[in-house]
């Protein structure tokens, strides 16, 4: 195995045009890193649904500028993050809306 000895994990995009059983395969490995070795670990991500039901502490940047920090389903309803990255609720109504025509 690995000698895990940081205390931090930093990963980008690592779930990006992966299938979902390739998702799930990498959520259960750094869950088991944050787990049993107690890694904090620091994430990049566009998936706004992953975010909302997994990350504990959000940031947003914009150009380098802070635009949110804190709790991410609060992030996901700020005006300022919604004008820059859009709502998820939004895509869901449309796709609701899409289902029942």
């Amino acid at each position: 195995g690995w000698d895990i000895k940081q205390k931090i994990l930093i990963i980008d995009e690592t779930f990006a045009n992966l299938d979902n059983n390739s998702i799930y395969n990498h959520i259960m490995i750094v869950e088991n890193l944050r787990k049993e070795k107690k890694m904090n670990i620091l994430f990049t991500t566009h998936n706004l649904l992953f975010v909302k039901n997994w990350a504990k502490k959000g940031l947003v940047l914009n150009d380098g500028t802070k635009v949110f920090e804190g709790n991410p389903r609060e992030g996901l309803n700020d005006s300022k993050v919604i004008e820059l990255l859009g709502s998820y609720e939004k895509i869901l109504e449309l796709l609701k809306s899409r289902s029942s025509q």
